[in-house]
């Protein structure tokens, strides 16, 4: 029975006084934001990014255009699987074409604010104003468009 009471008393007094400070460690894989866009060259690298997510094959790749090929009667599916529910009209939310639509078409919104929040705090001096307003006006543009 003493030896119980003892170590209900020792237990909590060692758990609490072995660690004076927390463990703080960054991630391996991981970028700050600040690091991503600083100069010109990383913000028209950026730029480019957000018109290659575009192509994205959920976005104007493939899927995105295709709906409105199924919903139009100008393709017509042979199969019942796949883009069946297209074809008949029968819209699901859970259907991949749309799930794949959605992320692609967020992603590049992501891609676009990212852009927008980062280009107008940069000072590289080989960044002009007037390509600082082209930057912006282009991914306002994607941004809108995905709206």
């Amino acid at each position: 029975m003493k030896k119980s009471s003892l170590y209900i008393v020792i237990l909590p007094a060692v758990l609490l006084i072995s660690c004076s400070k927390y463990l703080d460690i960054q991630p391996r894989g991981y970028v700050s934001d600040e690091a991503t866009i600083f100069d010109k060259a990383s913000a028209l690298t950026a730029l480019n990014g957000t018109y290659r997510s575009l192509a994205d094959n959920g976005y104007y790749g493939e899927d995105f255009v295709e709906t409105g090929f199924f919903a139009g009667g100008d393709w017509i599916n042979q199969t019942t699987g796949g883009s069946a529910n297209l074809v008949i009209q029968n819209f699901r939310s859970d259907d991949s074409y749309f799930q794949n639509i959605w992320s692609a078409i967020y992603a590049t919104i992501n891609n676009a604010n990212n852009v927008l929040a980062r280009v107008p705090g940069i000072g590289d001096p080989g960044l002009t104003q007037q390509l600082k307003n082209q930057i912006l006006g282009q991914a306002y543009f994607i941004r809108a468009l995905c709206y």
